[in-house]
């Protein structure tokens, strides 16, 4: 019976391959709320990101220093992150969700 549980090598595999499920459909899932602006639609998913930093408040402290010593790099990846949901959304509106996909994937 205790080798139907899943070792904990496979937890990994397991969270990884939901995460890709759950990210392959998203754009799909979001047709499917037309009374939703996909400004809205992009603005929730950006509460996944910040309940990471929550998460990861300790280690963020605990590399303060480095964090800092590389504040131009961070600013920059954090205003990409927060662009990139709200443009993939609006791409999934206006395009559809192949083409959006296609394009917002691609560039």
């Amino acid at each position: 019976m205790s080798n139907m549980l899943p070792n904990a090598s496979n937890y990994g595999f397991i969270a990884v391959l939901l995460a890709a499920f759950l990210w392959g459909t998203t754009g799909t899932a979001a047709t499917f709320a037309p009374n939703l602006s996909p400004l809205a639609i992009g603005a929730a998913a950006m509460g996944g990101g910040l309940l990471q930093a929550l998460l990861a408040r300790k280690s963020i402290k605990k590399n303060l220093i480095h964090i800092n010593s590389n504040l131009i790099i961070l600013i920059t990846g954090v205003v990409s992150v927060f662009i990139y949901p709200l443009a993939f959304y609006s791409s999934m509106h206006l395009a559809g969700v192949t083409i959006g996909t296609v394009v917002s994937i691609g560039t």
